[in-house]
C-alpha cells in the first residue's frame, strides 16, 4: 500500500521550489499551476499547494468544484490570514485521475486570477 501512495504521490504537481522532492516520470508540468508551492510530498496522504497570487482560495476551490475536482481552500484550516491555498487528498485516486485533476485545477486557476 505505501507503493501505491507513493506513485499517487508522484503524480501530483511539482510545481515551483527546493520544498518540492526532485521531479519523477510522473511529475506534471509546472505550467499548470505557476507560482505554486507543494508542502506535505514526502509524506501523508494529502498535499497543500500555496499559491504567490492574491485571490481567493475558496474561489479558487468552488472553481474546481464546478469542473468535477473536490478540493478544500486552505483558509478553512487556517486560524489566521496567509497566502492562498489548497489541501488535496489522492489516497483514492490513481495518478492518470490526479494529472486530470491538477490540468482542472489549473484551469481554474487562470480563471480566478
Amino acid at each position: 500500500m505505501t507503493a501505491a501512495y507513493g506513485v499517487r504521490r508522484t503524480g501530483t504537481p511539482s510545481t515551483t521550489t527546493p520544498q518540492t522532492p526532485p521531479p519523477s516520470p510522473g511529475r506534471h508540468d509546472r505550467s499548470l499551476l505557476p507560482d505554486a508551492t507543494v508542502h506535505g510530498a514526502a509524506a501523508g496522504l494529502h498535499l497543500t499547494i500555496t499559491f504567490d497570487a492574491g485571490f481567493s482560495d475558496m474561489d479558487l476551490a468552488a472553481a474546481s468544484l464546478a469542473r468535477g475536482v473536490k478540493v478544500q481552500p486552505l483558509s478553512w484550516h487556517r486560524p489566521c490570514p496567509g497566502r492562498p491555498g489548497l489541501v488535496l487528498g489522492y489516497a483514492a485516486s490513481t495518478p492518470t485521475v490526479i494529472a486530470e485533476a491538477v490540468a482542472v485545477i489549473g484551469e481554474a486557476l487562470r480563471r480566478v486570477r
